[in-house]
């Protein structure tokens, strides 16, 4: 196996884990990231923006001039809005699969799983009428990421060869992925899964998240 496929099943396996609850996991992930890089209004930890601050040296240099980082700052802004905005409607859709497969509202299957109960749990009789739905959901996303380049066919096959064993036991933890949820959905997801990877949540909406197989 060689690195490039070792670190796309790595991805994945991260990706695996936001499936139902791991959507805070993917939100931390995000916001550290934005954090590292600090694109477009973030700011480090001695209360500066780093992203700005290299191009502030970039123009005290003439590597760039001031009307270009200015315009840079406004890209990256614009950029973050879309992928924001992106991840919350993929997000929600994600939601909104889970809420129709079991014949519930979002919101009471929030408050269940921030009470400590399963997702199995919650389904009950329609747990495998649940893992169907989030396998297909999951193809659907890595088979994207095959259409967009971001992974090869030979390692999309290796992903989805145990997705649905890895989904059936990711819906049977218990705890943790209520408060992962109750995290995210008392902040608002702006940050959903994976970053800038897929463009989506975690693995269905969610899973597949192949941030890490872009460069």
């Amino acid at each position: 196996m060689n690195k490039k496929t070792k670190l796309a099943l790595v991805a994945t396996g991260a990706g695996l884990s936001l499936l139902v609850g791991g959507v805070g996991v993917a939100s931390a992930a995000s916001n550290h990231q934005t954090r590292g890089m600090n694109i477009a209004g973030g700011f480090g930890n001695n209360g500066q923006d780093p992203f700005e601050h290299v191009l502030s040296v970039l123009v005290s240099k003439g590597t760039i001039t001031q009307a270009q980082a200015d315009a840079i700052v406004k890209e990256a802004a614009a950029e973050r809005g879309t992928q924001d905005a992106t991840r919350t409607a993929e997000r929600t859709a994600h939601e909104t699969l889970i809420a129709n497969a079991l014949g519930s509202d979002w919101a009471i299957i929030l408050k269940r799983l921030q009470g400590g109960e399963s997702l199995a749990t919650i389904a009950g009789d329609k747990k495998d009428a649940l893992v169907t739905v989030l396998v297909a959901e999951a193809k659907t996303h890595i088979e994207k990421g095959v259409a967009d380049g971001r992974i090869t066919s030979a390692q999309a096959t290796t992903m989805e060869a145990n997705l649905q064993a890895r989904i059936t036991q990711e819906i049977t933890e218990t705890g943790r992925m209520g408060r992962m949820m109750g995290r995210e959905g008392g902040h608002g997801m702006g940050h959903g899964f994976g970053g800038p990877g897929t463009g989506g949540p975690g693995i269905g909406g969610p899973a597949s998240n192949m941030g890490g197989m872009n460069g």
